[in-house]
């Protein structure tokens, strides 16, 4: 089998240095580009293969990254995860999916991770601040890096990517203003949750900037206060122009609880959710969202950590990912009546 110590034989360097430039990353960018070639041409002219467990007993890490999720089985994750796995294969790194249930201990988490030698680690839909600082100080002290993907919270000295909520709320007052529509309406499915509640508020400073106050019209609905039906009920009884919805799942509820009760969308309400998940492009209408952009998220998230993979860097991070309007046919024009 040819080893590293072949190729430094063969090009009269250091085994150190056709280590680093091997192994890739920050270690490898130390070396300039022609060195690099050389080597990588010596490599596969030799026919080496990098053996990742040789690796991991020499360094105590090896090219796995852990993804850590609640969600697998929803459409959300699988995107996030896309974007990892797409930029994960281009730089030999594997993806090892570690899902965890509600009941959850973070110590025994981190073990898990440090005892497979993890390079990294990537965690998606937890929003606890409590288990994710003490997740992020055991990896820490085994200079594994954690970065907080998707909605979850600012967490001490953490590495985090995440949508813009505000600006999603923002985007999303701004369309149906621009299409006359004047009177609102925001049904919510976990109301208390931060991306709720910077959804609203980004929805609600914007109606404020156009000089419209939204303290009378917007609705709140929760699974466990107020069933569908009461809030479609809620909805003809108000009659606003526009039904601005936080979840897909919520917007395709109220379309189907209005056709119900024989109110038309969107000629009579006009009716947008978030996600922009496929089912939205297979119901009647079809819904207009605004997606999150959760593969870039996932393609971001996985760069800054290998960026950090081969260092220490505790300095918070924190960036935000605009959301993208998409426009389908559940929403229009407001009607005369509504208009301005």
């Amino acid at each position: 089998m040819v080893a590293q110590k072949d190729i430094a034989l063969k090009l009269g360097i250091s085994r150190t240095a056709v280590s680093a430039i091997l192994s890739g990353g920050p270690n490898a960018e130390k070396f300039r580009p022609a060195m690099r070639r050389k080597v990588l041409k010596a490599a596969e002219e030799l026919g080496y293969q990098n053996n990742a467990l040789a690796r991991a007993i020499r360094t105590g890490k090896n090219n796995v990254i852990g993804f850590i999720t609640q969600g697998l089985q929803n459409e959300y994750t699988g995107r996030l995860l896309k974007g990892i796995v797409e930029l994960t294969s281009q730089k030999d790194f594997f993806v090892k999916i570690i899902p965890i249930e509600q009941e959850r201990d973070a110590s025994m988490l981190a073990k898990q991770c440090i005892g497979q030698c993890l390079a990294g680690v990537i965690i998606y839909d937890i929003a606890e601040p409590e288990f994710l600082s003490i997740l992020h100080d055991m990896l820490k002290k085994h200079r594994i890096p954690l970065v907080i993907a998707g909605g979850s919270p600012d967490v001490g000295q953490c590495l985090r990517i995440s949508s813009d909520t505000l600006q999603g709320g923002r985007i999303a007052f701004e369309y149906l203003y621009s299409l006359g529509h004047r009177t609102f309406a925001l049904p919510s499915d976990y109301s208390w949750a931060a991306y709720s509640q910077n959804l609203l508020k980004g929805f609600a400073d914007a109606a404020e900037d156009a000089g419209i106050q939204l303290a009378d019209q917007a609705l709140w609905r929760d699974p466990d206060k107020t069933n569908i039906d009461s809030l479609c009920d809620r909805l003809v009884g108000k009659m606003p122009s526009a039904c601005f919805c936080n979840t897909d799942f919520l917007a395709l509820q109220v379309i189907t609880g209005l056709q119900k009760r024989n109110i038309r969308v969107p000629e009579d309400i006009s009716v947008m959710g978030r996600g922009n998940l496929k089912f939205c492009m297979s119901c009647c209408p079809e819904i207009t969202s605004i997606d999150e952009n959760l593969s870039e998220i996932g393609q971001r998230a996985t760069t800054l950590l290998l960026e950090h993979i081969d260092g220490n860097d505790t300095v918070p991070y924190l960036e935000y990912f605009p959301h993208k309007l998409v426009i389908r046919n559940s929403t229009a024009s407001a009607p005369a009546e509504k208009g301005i």
